[in-house]
C-alpha cells in the first residue's frame, strides 16, 4: 500500500508532503489513533484503544500491507482507517509522521494514568504502591508524583494501566508489563520496571504480533494480534474470563480465545471482555450475572463468545467495571450490564440490561471510555459528555457526589481528542497536546503533586 496523504485538516494545522509520506507540524496538527494503523516492514499496525486525530490523519507511504483497520463499510472492514467512526480518516503511520516530543496516546488506571508520545516514550503518573509507574522503584510517595518516565522502553506503540499494573506493546509486538506481576510476566512478584510477556509453551518465547493490550479493572489481561485473534490469561478463571471455553487457570496468554480470528478492538471489565469484529458484530464472554455479555440474559458465565445482541454496526468499543458500551455507525452509543450508578446513561438506575439499550441525547459520539460507575463520551465537536457516578467529581460538571443518569458537559472542555477513564477519575487530550484530569486525585491521579481533588479539567504539568 503506498502513497497514503494527509485526508482530513482542522486548525493551524501545517502539513507537508513528500514522494512517499504525509508529515505535518506544530502540537495542533498532530494526530493521536485509537484503532487502525499499518503493518509493514517498517511500521507496526497497532489497533489502539484510546485516540484520535481531529487535526490530520498521517500513514507512512512505504507500508506493504495493511492490518485491518476499525470501521464498518458494506459489511466489511475498511483497511487502514485510523478511528472509529471516521470514514474520512486515514490510518497513522509511524512516529516518524509526527514530532517526537508529542502525545498521542493516554490511559488511565484506578489510580494512576500515562501518556505515550510520538518518540515511543512513556511517562506516568499517580499511586505508585506497586511500582506500575515504571520508574524503577516503589513508594508511598506516589501521592505526590508528577509525571515521571518509564524507563527502559523508547518504542512503545500502545499502552494500557491496569488496577495495579501498566503493559505496552513495542514494536516488535511484545508486550511488556510492570506493577503487581499476578496477570504472567514472571509469576508472583512486583515488576518494577517493564518486563516481557512470554508464552507458557516455552518461557523464554516472548508473546509476539501484538496490536493491543488490555487490562483494565482487574488483575488479567487479553492481547489481540494484528491476525485478529485473541488471547487472554489470568490467576484464575472460575467465570470463563479467559474465553478459551474452559474454566482452566492460565498464567500466560497461550491458549487463544475460541472462535475469535477477525477482532479489530477488545475491552475488558472486571470478570469480562468483548471484541469488535470486522463484520460490525461484537462477542462477550465471562460473568454475566448483571447482563455483562450481552447475550439477553442475566446468570450463566459465557466460557467462549457469545454474540451481543442486536448488534451489527458496531464502530468503536467502551467498557467499565461491569458495564460495556458501543459506538453505532450512525454515531450514537448504546450500553449493556450493571447499572447501580446510572452508568448506562439511560436515565434510569438499577435497571441493570443484558442487552444494548440506548444512551440518550448522544449522536455525535467519537470515542468511549468507562470508569469504575461512570462512562464519558468524546464528541465530534471536541466536547466531553459524562455520566453515572459522581462521588469525587469524575464527570467533570463542576459538581462533587451529584450522580447523573444522563449524559452531562464537561466544564469548559471543547477541543478533546482523546478521553481516559480511571476508576474515579477521567482524563482527556486536548488539540493543543495538553493533558487534563478531573475527579479523584487521593493517589496522585491528576499529576498535581498534591491530592487536591479537581470537579472541572486540570492541566497535567510536566508532560
Amino acid at each position: 500500500m503506498k502513497n497514503f496523504r494527509a485526508v482530513k485538516m482542522s486548525r493551524a494545522a501545517e502539513v507537508l508532503t513528500s514522494c512517499c509520506s504525509t508529515r505535518a507540524t506544530g502540537r495542533d496538527s498532530l494526530l493521536s489513533y485509537r484503532l487502525g494503523m499499518l503493518v509493514s516492514s517498517r511500521t507496526l499496525a497497532i489497533i489502539g484503544s484510546f485516540a484520535f486525530f481531529p487535526a490530520a490523519i498521517f500513514v507512512a507511504c512505504d507500508s506493504d500491507t495493511a492490518a485491518p483497520g476499525p470501521t464498518i463499510d458494506g459489511g466489511t472492514l475498511t483497511p487502514g482507517d485510523g478511528s472509529p467512526g471516521f470514514e474520512d480518516d486515514g490510518a497513522v503511520g509511524d512516529a516518524t509522521n509526527v514530532l517526537p516530543g508529542t502525545i498521542v496516546q493516554i490511559t488511565a488506571g484506578h489510580h494512576h494514568a500515562c501518556a505515550r508520545y510520538a518518540s515511543g516514550a512513556l511517562k506516568c503518573w499517580g499511586s505508585n504502591a506497586f511500582g506500575m509507574l515504571g520508574t524503577g522503584a516503589s513508594t508511598d510517595e506516589s501521592v505526590r508524583h508528577r509525571p515521571a518516565t518509564v524507563v527502559g522502553i523508547n518504542d512503545a506503540t500502545y499502552v494500557a494501566a491496569g488496577p495495579i499494573q501498566t503493559c505496552a506493546v513495542r514494536a516488535a509486538g511484545n508486550v511488556y508489563c510492570w506493577g503487581s506481576n499476578n496477570i504472567g510476566a514472571s509469576g508472583g512478584t512486583i515488576l518494577l520496571t517493564p518486563t516481557p510477556i512470554v508464552t507458557d509453551a516455552d518461557a523464554g518465547t516472548l508473546f509476539a504480533g501484538a496490536a493491543e493490550v488490555r487490562n483494565a479493572h482487574d488483575s488479567w489481561g487479553c492481547i489481540r494480534r494484528t491476525t485478529g485473534t485473541v488471547a487472554c490469561w489470568a490467576g484464575q478463571n472460575l467465570q470463563g474470563r479467559l474465553g478459551d471455553g474452559t474454566t482452566k487457570e492460565r498464567s500466560y496468554p497461550s491458549i487463544d480465545v475460541a472462535g475469535l480470528t477477525d477482532a479489530v478492538e477488545i475491552a475488558k471489565g472486571e470478570v469480562h471482555a468483548c471484541a469488535r469484529k470486522a463484520t460490525g458484530q461484537v462477542v462477550c464472554w465471562g460473568l454475566n450475572n448483571r447482563g455483562q455479555v450481552g447475550n439477553g440474559a442475566f446468570g450463566a458465565a459465557a466460557l467462549a463468545p457469545e454474540t451481543v445482541i442486536g448488534v451489527t454496526d458496531a464502530i468503536a468499543l467502551g467498557e467499565s467495571q461491569a458495564a460495556t458500551c458501543l459506538i453505532r455507525t450512525n454515531k450514537t452509543v448504546a450500553c449493556w450490564g450493571i447499572n447501580h450508578g446510572g452508568q448506562l446513561g439511560t436515565g434510569k438506575k438499577d435497571d441493570d440490561q443484558s442487552s444494548p439499550a440506548t444512551v440518550a441525547g448522544i449522536n455525535d459520539a467519537k470515542q468511549l471510555s468507562g470508569g469504575g460507575s461512570h462512562f464519558c463520551a468524546l464528541r465530534e465537536s471536541g466536547g466531553v459528555v459524562c455520566w453515572g457516578s459522581n462521588a469525587y467529581g469524575q464527570l467533570g460538571d463542576g459538581t462533587e457526589d451529584v450522580t447523573t443518569n444522563l449524559p452531562t458537559n464537561v466544564a469548559g472542555l471543547t477541543d478533546a481528542v482523546e478521553i481516559a477513564s480511571g476508576w474515579l477519575f477521567t482524563c482527556a487530550r486536548r488539540s493543543t497536546g495538553a493533558v487534563v484530569c478531573w475527579g479523584a486525585n487521593d493517589k496522585g491521579q491528576h499529576g498535581s503533586g498534591n491530592v487536591d481533588h479537581h470537579f472541572t479539567p486540570f492541566e497535567v504539568p510536566d508532560l
